[in-house]
């Protein structure tokens, strides 16, 4: 895969991995603390204080994936068939570690160490169980818009040049070719004389 075709990948599947990862936190931690107040100490003693910007984040994200789309038809739209090509793998682990790490950055950055018992915290595994069902939409949307930005890309494309018909060198023409006389055969022209 070229240099091009890549990026253009990840200008579809990083935007949604962002996103996956962004419902993972709401939802994991929702579904590990239901108390807003004990969530609210949690998030913050857990450096997730920033969480308020989350959606100022998601609008981010979705003028990314807006911005590959329209980056992604306009290379379908000038013939560039491999455009489209994504991994599905791609699209299916880019949440979950999104997450992995996100939640490990979070803690390094809020405690200046990495804790590794992160991964076995009750909201991070809530978080990397919503992260199975995020990455399935996460490939199945990626697909869609990969499927959709071609056939936009095919209403836009100029229509193929046709080519004008070739002319022969010599016009061809139907004639029927000329009877010759018997005589040029090598045969008499006429039978012999009968005999009675």
């Amino acid at each position: 895969m070229s240099a091009m075709k890549r990026r253009l990948s990840w200008l579809l599947a990083l935007p949604l991995a962002l996103i996956g990862s962004q419902a993972g936190h709401e939802l994991g931690y929702r579904l590990a603390v239901p108390s807003p107040h004990e969530r609210a100490h949690l998030l913050e003693r857990t450096g997730h204080a920033y969480l308020e910007y989350a959606p100022l984040a998601v609008g981010a994200a979705l003028a990314v994936l807006a911005v590959g789309f329209l980056w992604l038809v306009a290379r379908l739209a000038r013939g560039d068939a491999g455009a489209a090509r994504m991994p599905v793998a791609l699209a299916l682990l880019l949440p979950p570690l999104v997450f992995v790490c996100q939640e490990h950055v979070e803690r390094y950055l809020h405690h200046h160490a990495v804790p590794w018992e992160t991964l076995v915290q009750p909201a991070v595994l809530a978080g990397l169980v919503v992260q199975l069902p995020a990455a399935l939409f996460a490939a199945f949307l990626t697909h869609h818009l990969t499927r959709l930005a071609e056939r936009v890309a095919r209403s836009l494309a100029p229509p193929p040049a046709t080519r004008p018909a070739e002319r022969a060198l010599w016009p061809q023409v139907a004639a029927e070719t000329p009877r010759l006389p018997v005589l040029a055969l090598g045969y008499a022209g006429r039978g012999p004389p009968s005999s009675s």
